[in-house]
């Protein structure tokens, strides 16, 4: 498929969509007369499994927006009381030709039709209703991420066994560095925020950032 790019409706001059799912910003110069040059914006994926990215606006300031939203506003019709769904059960997979306009119920239905994973390291909890990855170590099962997003938790997966040499025994030390490494935004705990805090940082999104 051709990628094809067109301006996002409200940041006309500052940001384009792609039909291939990707955001970027346009060369431009800023309100105190700045030349900005425009880039393919690094995208992260939420608990859920969806990308976002963190648009400007000099109406709102700073503002995250999930991708296949702005995708499915630039290339897509969107049926009034309908919601987005991802034909692939990929909530990162944000092609234009992965996005549909569908009632709620249908969306619901379709999002129960499967409930075994195809990827490695992941299962499906059926008390929850999220997916969860593991992975072995040395004999002992470790459980890495639950989410309500299955490649989310293939993702993380992948993640560990290409970063085995970093546990060292602390588990969740090595989740947190994992999560760091891929981007990938953690549920926060009370013992996570503890060692956070052991490590020096004082804020989980700083952290996961890279700001402090």
């Amino acid at each position: 498929m051709e990628e094809k790019w067109k301006e996002i409706p409200g940041f006309e001059g500052k940001y384009c969509a792609s039909t291939l799912g990707r955001i970027k910003s346009l060369d431009r110069v800023d309100s105190r007369g700045q030349k900005r040059i425009g880039i393919v914006l690094k995208q992260e994926l939420t608990p859920k499994g969806y990308n976002r990215v963190t648009l400007y606006s000099d109406v709102n300031g700073e503002r995250n927006w999930k991708v296949h939203q702005l995708v499915m506003l630039v290339f897509g019709v969107l049926k009034r009381g309908d919601v987005i769904d991802h034909i692939n059960h990929n909530r990162s997979d944000n092609r234009i030709e992965n996005l549909r306009s569908v009632t709620q119920r249908f969306n619901c239905g379709h999002r129960k039709l499967k409930s075994k994973s195809h990827l490695t390291g992941v299962t499906f909890n059926k008390v929850s209703g999220k997916w969860h990855s593991h992975i072995r170590v040395k004999n002992r099962r470790i459980g890495l991420i639950s989410s309500h997003s299955e490649f989310l938790c293939g993702a993380m997966y992948n993640l560990a066994v290409k970063n085995l040499k970093l546990y060292d025994g602390d588990i969740l030390g090595w989740r947190l560095e994992l999560a760091r490494i891929g981007g990938i935004t953690l549920p926060v705990s009370g013992m996570m925020r503890q060692r956070l805090a052991e490590m020096g940082y004082d804020y989980f999104e700083d952290w996961l950032s890279g700001r402090l």
